[in-house]
């Protein structure tokens, strides 16, 4: 919603405060994810790169049957949460464009532009969590239906996420997929209603919906389809304690030329069977089987074994143990189909998962009067805006920053849909 009308000369302030204003309206993953770090890089002088440490949560062992206390202290890991991406938007106007309602101001220079920068921001957002969340769902050439989302539920069931701040984001052709395999239900006319009536299917199966489109296409690896044999993992060093985030093993079975991408997920299985998930919580093995994520882009040049990056780590102990078991050759089993490698992707997820921090940048000198620095109310983005006259053009020339990080905390409480 634009500010109110203003009969004065537009100030900085005023074209800051609208232009956060018109970003928040058009984010749509960016209003979702946990922005109290934002306050922990402080209030100025902020730059790509900088960091800081977020905890994990820690996890006790329980005895049992034994009255006697024991110093079981838990393992506590740490994950580091980087600024790594600055937008910036320029814009140039006139002084007679200064002289526009803030309303007719917005419409010709903000509104379009900010739309652009806010795609930028959470297509940003979107490529941090899908290439680091393992949990998946669906495929891409199937139409998702209640049941995708109700999959998705019980797989973050398993990993014991909170039943609240639990949202959703759907592309347009989920909203539609959705909507269509809703009218299955028994007296649901007011629900589908609404659902064709708004485009949006709001609350469902305990989830807050939103849809975007800024969901980035990702498109597997080529190497899924041109192995012969399929991967073979010969030497995995799974961790015996303590914990990691990801695990690096050498795997054989790759064609020269093909590849694997960031975001591709796949299973593990051998001669014991698939490897299957362990919950640290309950202390056992559950019913489904890990799936793992590939956290690095692997090129292969060879047929020789080739290094790949993966997250959840391969922990078999201790109290960050994530899966039962695994003994002798494994292999990696894609979880993409023949002939169905690329789509965009919907998210169900907890608020906490996503960890997303912007912090304040340094204001120049001298630009006092035509500077301003603004924070976001329902995310916690903060815009620098800056301007500067040039005499040549007698434009004013303006650029608008933003230094974001994201960091996923608890991929089990994230569900990518495909």
């Amino acid at each position: 919603m634009a500010l109110s009308q203003n009969k004065n000369i537009l100030t900085p302030d005023i074209l800051a405060k609208e232009n956060i204003m018109q970003l928040e309206t058009s984010v749509v993953l960016a209003q979702k994810g946990d922005w109290k770090y934002s306050k922990e890089f402080g209030k100025a002088a902020n730059m790509i790169g900088d960091s800081i440490r977020i905890k994990k949560p820690v996890i006790n062992g329980v005895i049992s049957n034994d009255p006697n206390w024991v110093n079981n202290k838990p393992y506590q890991g740490h994950l580091t949460l980087e600024i790594d991406q600055q937008f910036l938007m320029p814009l140039s106007f006139t002084d007679a464009d200064l002289a526009l309602r803030i309303n007719d101001f917005s419409r010709e220079f903000i509104v379009d532009n900010i739309d652009i920068l806010a795609t930028q921001i959470d297509k940003y957002f979107y490529e941090k969590v899908i290439n680091n969340s393992f949990w998946c769902t669906g495929q891409y050439s199937v139409p998702i239906s209640p049941d995708t989302i109700r999959s998705a539920n019980e797989i973050l069931s398993v990993s014991h996420m909170p039943k609240s701040n639990v949202f959703g984001i759907l592309t347009p052709k989920h909203t539609r997929n959705l909507a269509t395999g809703m009218q299955q239900f028994f007296n649901s006319s007011r629900e589908l209603s609404e659902i064709y009536r708004t485009n949006s299917i709001g609350n469902f199966a305990g989830v807050e919906f939103a849809e975007s489109t800024n969901s980035p296409v990702h498109e597997d690896g080529t190497a899924w389809t041109g192995s012969a044999g399929g991967f073979v993992i010969s030497a995995a060093s799974p961790l015996t304690s303590g914990w990691a985030e990801t695990s690096t093993v050498s795997v054989n079975g790759f064609t020269a030329g093909r590849t694997l991408k960031k975001g591709d997920v796949f299973t593990l299985s051998g001669a014991a069977g698939k490897v299957y998930n362990y919950s640290p919580l309950v202390k056992g093995k559950t019913a489904y089987a890990q799936q793992f994520v590939v956290t690095s882009d692997v090129d292969s040049t060879t047929s020789a074994a080739t290094n790949v990056t993966f997250a959840p780590a391969l922990v078999v102990s201790g109290d960050y143990q994530n899966i039962a078991a695994i003994t002798g050759t494994v292999y990696m089993i894609p979880h993409t189909v023949s002939g169905d490698s690329s789509g965009q992707e919907g998210l169900i997820f907890h608020k906490s998962a996503i960890a997303l921090a912007s912090p304040k940048l340094i204001m120049p000198n001298g630009l006092d009067k035509d500077a301003a620095m603004v924070s976001g109310d329902a995310t916690g983005i903060n815009m620098r805006y800056t301007r500067d006259w040039d005499p040549k053009t007698t434009e004013f020339v303006t650029r608008i920053d933003v230094l974001v990080g994201c960091k996923v905390l608890r991929p089990e409480w994230i569900c990518r849909i495909r």
